[in-house]
């Protein structure tokens, strides 16, 4: 048997020469950098469906495929062609696209922040990525903005669902609270703590970039690496109400309560330093937007404070539940009679005030999470939805 072995120098993923696919490991390889590889050719032959199949680049030019370290290596564009697929590569994001494009994180669309401060404070019922929207209703599933291509990921019940890039992070209540992940496909579902101590009121998590920080035991504040490594401890205060922005997180301190026993509002790095306390009374459901903190006092009144501690302002309503994102205030009043169930808005200097609907049920939760221009609100199990000028409230699929 003719065998020509050939010593080939690949820098990191260099697919103007060709792009190849994994054969027979089912395992995923992520690198950069130079690698110099041996690898075997041996005249393999392609079949699809009983057909031959000669592999070319996009040039034409016949492509053989190859063996290295046991693994045979196939040119993805002749595979995909055959199954009747487009191919093409993102630069940007180094991704081979295979077929539609659409559902594929490009560098504009990846998040920063796995979700908003203000859907975390309320349960991170769901998180927008580009034009998906990731959610929590009786299992985890995700749907486009403009309501099309619903596919269902996983029966895990989800909270503080967080994405970014090509993964989704959240608690998974069906395995004790601890920390999971999972890809935006629905494949390479991973644990990433074993080790969660369930509170009922705090168990949040923030995704930042390649960290995520969380309530761990003791309601302590921890930050641990989105590959499940490097666990720290960040601060001995119990936590609740997380809030990540840039390299500082705003949360409530439940170690430093006032005389209602509400925590008051601080700020520490992500290294654990410059630990500063922003309020004397305490508070709840803070929402960091921009440079003000939007908060309830320990008497449910709204109030804002910037995120230096000062100019704090009133806004003379009681709520029971708030959201803060792009310039509008979401809330619900707090108390019964007339608007207890209905959903307002407001923009942030106060003015513009409206209800957005008046039809939710009595007994919807008040835990308001905005993605993008819709408002997903959790009820009885399920999860209702309705765009945020206030037509085509619904069910979510």
């Amino acid at each position: 048997m003719k065998k020509a072995h050939t010593k080939w120098l690949i820098k990191g993923l260099v697919f103007s020469l060709i792009i190849f696919v994994l054969v027979g490991t089912g395992t995923a390889i992520a690198t950069s950098g130079s690698k110099e590889i041996l690898v075997v050719y041996d005249n393999i032959k392609l079949m699809i469906d009983g057909v031959a199949v000669v592999p070319k680049d996009a040039a034409g030019n016949a492509v053989e495929p190859f063996i290295c370290n046991g693994t045979t290596y196939l040119p993805v564009r002749a595979v995909a062609s055959a199954l009747g697929k487009s191919v093409s590569w993102d630069g940007a994001t180094k991704t081979v696209i295979i077929g539609d494009a659409a559902s594929i994180p490009t560098a504009e669309n990846i998040n920063t922040y796995g979700n908003i401060g203000g859907n975390i404070v309320n349960g991170g019922v769901a998180a927008l990525q580009g034009d998906w929207i990731y959610y929590n209703s009786d299992g985890l599933s995700k749907i486009r903005t403009d309501g099309t291509g619903w596919t269902f990921l996983s029966t895990d019940n989800c909270e503080y669902v967080n994405v970014i890039g090509d993964w989704i992070y959240y608690r998974n209540v069906s395995d004790n609270h601890n920390i999971y992940k999972i890809k935006t496909d629905g494949t390479a579902r991973t644990a990433l703590t074993h080790d969660a101590q369930y509170s009922y009121t705090n168990n949040y998590i923030n995704v930042a970039g390649a960290w995520i920080y969380y309530s761990g035991e003791n309601e302590n504040l921890y930050k641990i690496r989105t590959d499940g490594t490097e666990k720290t401890k960040i601060s001995d205060n119990k936590c609740s109400y997380i809030n990540v922005v840039g390299d500082w997180i705003y949360y409530c301190n439940d170690s430093d309560m006032d005389s209602y026993y509400s925590g008051r509002l601080y700020k520490v790095k992500t290294d654990g330093t410059q630990s500063t306390r922003l309020t004397t009374n305490g508070g709840e459901g803070l929402c960091v937007d921009g440079d003000w903190i939007y908060y309830l006092d320990n008497m449910s009144f709204l109030y804002k404070i910037r995120t230096d501690g000062t100019a704090r302002t009133p806004f003379d309503k009681q709520l029971c539940g708030l959201n803060v994102t792009d310039g509008w205030i979401y809330y619900r009043l707090a108390g019964g009679g007339e608007g207890y169930t209905y959903i307002y808005k407001m923009r942030i200097d106060g003015t513009g005030n409206t209800i957005i609907t008046a039809d939710f049920p009595n007994n919807i939760n008040s835990q308001i999470n905005v993605v993008g221009d819709w408002i997903y609100l959790p009820y009885l199990g399920d999860v209702f939805k309705i765009r945020t000028d206030g037509t085509q409230m619904k069910l979510a699929d």
